[in-house]
């Protein structure tokens, strides 16, 4: 079979048949080029895409780390503050026992006084009892407050 205008011929020359394959290597070649240009323009658009999301990806990534040291400091200022409220948690449980323990030697002084007023008391009482028996003893002796006093007679 021929290729191109050449009448009827069923060789062609050699430097026809040299041409025809150069055009063929030359159409293969830029046949190539066009799938390589394709290709890269491809890989040029995948690179663009990685290139955002990796642009995403450090943007979340510097919010994360922004949102952690916040957080962080958040711990630190609590952390510190509930360690002031167990300070005067202390305090005031320390103040509290102290109260607590006043009160109760305030019970204890306020009890032995009432203990005391009640011997004082009972002692009174005797010494009543007794007094009244030395009157009766005794009739010429009267009481007279907590004193007795005896009247004898001369005759």
């Amino acid at each position: 079979m021929s290729r191109g205008g050449g009448g009827g011929h069923w060789k062609e020359s050699p430097k026809k048949n040299a041409l025809n394959d150069l055009q063929d290597r030359l159409m293969g070649v830029r046949l190539r080029e066009a799938q390589a240009q394709a290709e890269l323009r491809e890989l040029r658009l995948r690179a663009l895409q990685l290139e955002s999301q990796n642009q995403i990806q450090i943007n979340l990534v510097s919010r994360q780390e922004q949102e952690s040291a916040a957080l962080q400091e958040r711990v630190q200022s609590l952390t510190a503050q509930n360690k002031a409220l167990q300070g005067q948690l202390g305090e005031m449980k320390r103040k509290q026992a102290e109260s607590d323990c006043k009160s109760k030697e305030e019970v204890m002084a306020v009890r032995l006084r009432e203990a005391d007023s009640m011997a004082a008391m009972a002692e009174l009482r005797q010494r009543i009892a007794d007094l009244e028996i030395q009157v009766l003893v005794f009739p010429q002796c009267t009481l007279v407050g907590c004193v007795i006093v005896c009247f004898t007679a001369y005759h």
